[in-house]
C-alpha cells in the first residue's frame, strides 16, 4: 500500500480517480443542524430533502473546495466527438485521447 501511494504521490502512476464526495470550502459550510448531522439517537433527520452534497452547492450557487467528481492527473486527455442522440434511448458517444507524454487512463 506505501508503495502504491508513493507512486501516486511522486508521479510515477496516474491516480486516474475522481472524488465520491464533496469537499466544502470550511467546516459545516452547509450549516447542518444536529438533527441533519451527526443526527439524534442514531436518527438523521434529511431535512434538505434532495439537496445533499454536490446539489446543496448548485442549489446555493456556491463553488466547492472540491466537487463530487473532481480528479487530478499528471497526463492530459482530448475529449472530441460528443454527440447526444435522445432519439434512440439516450445515446451519448464520446472520444477520449491521452495527449499527455504520461500513461493514464480517464474516468469519464
Amino acid at each position: 500500500m506505501a508503495q502504491a501511494l508513493t507512486k501516486v504521490l511522486f508521479g510515477d502512476v496516474n491516480p486516474s480517480g475522481k472524488l465520491p464526495i464533496t469537499y466544502p470550502n470550511q467546516p459545516n459550510e452547509q450549516h447542518f443542524s444536529r438533527e441533519q448531522y451527526p443526527g439524534v439517537n442514531h436518527t438523521v433527520n434529511y431535512s434538505e430533502k434532495l439537496n445533499m452534497g454536490y446539489r446543496w452547492y448548485d442549489a446555493h450557487k456556491i463553488d466547492p473546495a472540491y466537487p463530487f467528481g473532481h480528479g487530478l492527473s499528471y497526463t492530459q486527455f482530448d475529449f472530441k466527438g460528443n454527440t447526444l442522440d435522445v432519439s434512440d434511448g439516450r445515446k451519448v458517444s464520446l472520444s477520449v485521447q491521452n495527449v499527455g507524454k504520461r500513461y493514464g487512463k480517464e474516468v469519464v
